[in-house]
C-alpha cells in the first residue's frame, strides 16, 4: 500500500512541478488565467481517474473528494481574476488544500483496517477508542466499552 501512496505523491508532485514550469511566464490576461486555471483544474481531474487505480476504497473516496474540490477551486480562482479579487485567497486556499492531501497521504488510521468506518476521522488518531459510535452493523470494533 505503501508504493501506491508513494506513486500518488510523485504524480501529484510532478504534476505540480510541470505545470509550474510550463506555464511560469504566461501574460496577465483573462484567456491565459483561464488556460492556467483550466490545466489544474484537468489536471485535477487525471488525479481523479488514476485514483481508483491505485488506491483502496477509503483513501480513493477521499482523493476523490479533493480532487472536485480543487476543480472548483481552479474555476472559482478564475472567477476571482475575473472579478479583480486578490490572488492570495486562491493560493492560500490552493495551498491548505495540498497540505490537507499530503496530510491524507502520510495518516494511516485505524479506517484502513476496518473499511466500515468513515474515512476522515482517521485525521484523529484513535477515534474510535473515544466514544465514537459506529453507525454500521457488526461493526464491534467501533462500539463503546
Amino acid at each position: 500500500m505503501w508504493r501506491r501512496r508513494l506513486l500518488i505523491a510523485l504524480l501529484i508532485c510532478a504534476g505540480f512541478v510541470t505545470h509550474a514550469y510550463i506555464l511560469r511566464d504566461i501574460p496577465n490576461s483573462p484567456e491565459w488565467m483561464l488556460v492556467f486555471h483550466g490545466t489544474a483544474a484537468a489536471f485535477d481531474l487525471l488525479i481523479l481517474f488514476c485514483a481508483r487505480f491505485f488506491l483502496n476504497s477509503d483513501i480513493r473516496t477521499d482523493f476523490e473528494i479533493l480532487s472536485l474540490l480543487s476543480v472548483l477551486g481552479n474555476f472559482l480562482g478564475w472567477i476571482a481574476y475575473l472579478l479583480y479579487y486578490s490572488p492570495i485567497y486562491y493560493d492560500n486556499g490552493m495551498y491548505f488544500l495540498a497540505i490537507i492531501t499530503a496530510l491524507r497521504l502520510i495518516i494511516k488510521g485505524d479506517h484502513e483496517r476496518n473499511i466500515a468506518s468513515y474515512s476522515w476521522l482517521a485525521l484523529v488518531r484513535g477515534w474510535y477508542r473515544r466514544g465514537v459510535q459506529s453507525n454500521f452493523e457488526g461493526d464491534d470494533k467501533c462500539q463503546d466499552t
